[in-house]
This record gives structure tokens, C-alpha cells and sequence, in this order.
């Protein structure tokens, strides 16, 4: 719970101090900091521009939202196409609008976010219904291959599509 508290703590500092550099990845509101222990991940400012890894991996970046009162703390994961067994993730905190998930293997991803609760397993995704704006008529849930280059910032991948049934994702990995 200490480090908890720290990391509230941290961006207060920053606005005292000017400035906090962005280190790797997730891109989260002022007052928030992430909670992922994964190596490669971190925070960056809303107001900067996406992070873009020179040479060597890519990254994966979006917008974030609930049909709901409020955003919960969600888990965004990048399972590789076809290898569901290797994924990135980022978790993220309450009211968190954006993401971005840094070191990121050149290949095709699925986008999909899980709410961190445990007991949930309710998924959003970036599912062809997305770019079909959400509408009614956008019926296909299906997921949406998100290309990622080496060196190269993959942005507005938004897993919004919170409208399929129970099931059709695989479950959230980790704890």
C-alpha cells in the first residue's frame, strides 16, 4: 500500500518540479501512474505526443472508455496473431482515457481490454465495430489484426467495443 501512495504522490512532485520525463510507455492522466510491474512500462503525459521507439520494437496506443459513469481500471493486452500464448499488457487506473503499450514485437496484434476486477469477464476490443463507429447495424465483433513495425508508434487502436457476448475473447491473462 506504501508504494501505492507513492506513486499519488509522484506526479504532484512533477507539477512542483515542471516536468517529469516519460520513460517508456502507458500514457495515463497527470494524477495517475501506472500499476504494472512489467519491465517497459510507464507513464507519458497526455499532452505528449506518442512515444515512437527508434529502431527495434514498436508500441500500440489508443483511447480508452466504458459504457458506464466512469472508466475502472482495466488491463489492455496485445495477444500476437494466432499465438494467443504471447501478449503485452498494460494495467491501467481509474478514469484512464489513454494507453500506450511500448516494446511490442514487429507482427499483428489483437487489442483487448479486461476489467482488472477478478471476479469480471466483461472485454472490450478493437473489433471491426469500432471503425464501423458502434452503430446498431456494426454486428461484427470480430477482432481487428493492429499492424506493428519495428521503430514505429501504432496509434488509435481504441478497444471500445464492449457490445460483444460473454465468451467471444479470450480470458484476461495473469492474476
Amino acid at each position: 500500500m506504501k508504494s501505492r501512495n507513492w506513486l499519488l504522490v509522484l506526479p504532484l512532485i512533477c507539477l512542483a518540479v515542471g516536468s517529469c520525463a516519460p520513460q517508456e510507455s502507458a500514457t495515463m492522466p497527470p494524477a495517475a501512474a501506472p500499476t504494472s510491474t512489467e519491465p517497459g512500462f510507464s507513464t507519458v503525459l497526455p499532452t505528449q505526443a506518442l512515444a515512437v521507439p527508434s529502431g527495434g520494437p514498436g508500441s500500440i496506443a489508443g483511447h480508452l472508455s466504458y459504457p458506464g459513469d466512469f472508466i475502472p481500471e482495466l488491463r489492455v493486452v496485445a495477444f500476437a496473431s494466432g499465438e494467443p500464448g504471447q501478449f503485452y499488457y498494460i494495467d491501467t487506473v481509474q478514469n484512464q482515457t489513454a494507453y500506450q503499450i511500448l516494446n511490442i514485437p514487429a507482427g499483428a496484434y489483437h487489442v483487448i481490454a479486461y476489467l482488472l476486477d477478478p471476479t469480471s469477464r466483461q472485454a472490450g476490443s478493437y473489433s471491426r465495430a469500432v471503425p464501423c463507429g458502434l452503430l446498431d447495424t456494426c454486428k461484427d465483433h470480430s477482432l481487428v489484426d493492429v499492424s506493428v513495425a519495428s521503430g514505429q508508434a501504432t496509434g488509435n487502436i481504441d478497444p471500445i467495443d464492449w457490445y460483444a457476448p460473454l465468451g467471444t475473447y479470450p480470458p484476461r491473462p495473469g492474476p
